[in-house]
């Protein structure tokens, strides 16, 4: 006897036990832990962050890491990136498919102008020029 339809039960059940395990990740992996002691370790869970580590150094600032995951639906690359301020826009150095191309490109200028582990506040301007950033698009 076959069942007419069985590849679409099958795509039902498949999209009910990844809705399970998207929540049950959430419930249970979401969040953060920190160590502070002897670096400043944090472990990103299954949030914003899709499971990704950041330590803090006083040479580099922080180093970023995400590796490729399923989460929220879709795929996330893997990058991986060193930035004064955990952000990508100020890094100065960036790796993977994760990071976008102009990041990838502005991080060796940034760290020629800047160096590492930089004060993001004092050098706002040259960040900005780097960025390509006008006074008027900016956040603030």
């Amino acid at each position: 006897m076959t069942y007419r339809g069985a590849g679409i039960s099958m795509s039902i059940l498949k999209d009910r036990f990844d809705f399970w395990l998207e929540r049950w990740l959430e419930k249970h992996l979401g969040g953060h832990v920190s160590i502070k002691w002897p670096l400043e370790l944090t472990v990103y869970g299954h949030n914003a962050m899709h499971f990704s580590a950041m330590v803090h150094t006083r040479r580099w600032g922080y180093v970023c890491f995400h590796p490729t995951v399923k989460v929220y639906g879709r795929r996330w690359p893997w990058y991986f990136y060193v930035s004064p301020n955990a952000t990508p826009w100020a890094a100065t150095f960036a790796v993977g498919p994760g990071v976008h191309r102009e990041e990838k490109e502005r991080a060796p200028i940034r760290r020629k102008l800047l160096g590492h582990n930089f004060d993001t506040q004092v050098n706002k301007p040259t960040l900005w020029l780097i960025n390509d950033i006008r006074e008027d698009e900016a956040w603030e």
